[in-house]
């Protein structure tokens, strides 16, 4: 949820490093544990993985005729 927070609104990773977006979180739910911008990068990096390789998946599907370069 938060990651998807964070990519919606186009937030920095570091936000999870802030204290007033700290004390907010706490506010709000308090027994949630913040993660680290570091893992905000890796769960990223895992859903456009996982959107590319579903995006992929959809255009065979579909019979793309040209090559598609995804990054």
């Amino acid at each position: 949820m938060l990651v998807k927070f964070i990519v919606s609104s186009n937030q920095p990773f570091s936000i999870v490093d802030d204290k007033a977006f700290r004390n907010l979180v706490i506010y709000g739910r308090p027994k949630w544990k913040i993660i680290s911008d570091d893992t905000v990068k890796r769960r990223i990096g895992a859903m456009f993985a996982t959107e590319k390789t579903s995006l992929k998946l959809e255009l065979q599907v579909r019979g793309l005729k040209r090559p598609l370069v995804l990054i």
